[in-house]
């Protein structure tokens, strides 16, 4: 199962490049579901895979054949990857909470903030409790996962940590900040 975790974040570059497509159309104020992107981009991906796989057999020349086929290979793959996560989706539902422990060695109150793709919140922070704990509850959307964690604490650096596959599934996370530090 690891294995596979691990081939899901090496094709995730699909997926990625669909967020920065939606980062660029929120700019304008055009919000788009993560995985309507995703859909365009398939098509995008089975399009130029049709056309350089044409290309590549009608190509005259060995280096034409290749460099198209080369070209037709790669849209496939990405379009595979592309698949692969809504597999994923579909196979292991995310949690509809993310739970972890912060520590420190000072100890003390964290403000916790849950971020999307373009690193806005998705909620109002959260308090840890006085061990540390927390939980965030949050709306799964299909095909689009909150990536970050933002921890924040007076007189502690602000830390942001990258969510993983196994932390989105309900695995739990654990934090250390770093305190009496400026910060960076």
């Amino acid at each position: 199962m690891g294995d596979f975790a691990e081939l899901l974040q090496v094709l995730a570059w699909p997926t990625q490049a669909a967020d920065a497509v939606r980062t660029l159309l929120a700019g304008f104020n055009v919000p788009l579901p993560a995985v309507l992107a995703q859909v365009l981009g398939l098509g995008v991906l089975l399009a130029l895979l049709i056309l350089f796989a044409v290309r590549s057999r009608r190509a005259d020349s060995l280096r034409g054949r290749l460099l198209n086929g080369l070209v037709a290979l790669s849209a496939l793959v990405s379009a595979v990857a592309i698949v692969a996560v809504w597999i994923d989706w579909a196979m292991h539902p995310r949690s509809a909470q993310i739970i972890g422990h912060v520590a420190s060695p000072r100890g003390g109150d964290f403000m916790i903030e849950l971020m999307d793709f373009k690193g806005e919140s998705l909620g109002a922070p959260v308090d840890t409790d006085y061990t540390g704990a927390f939980a965030i509850s949050y709306q799964p959307a299909f095909a689009d996962s909150p990536r970050e964690l933002v921890v924040t604490a007076e007189g502690c650096q602000t830390r942001q940590v990258a969510l993983r596959r196994s932390q989105l599934l309900g695995a739990e996370i654990s934090i250390l900040l770093r305190c009496g530090e400026p910060d960076a």
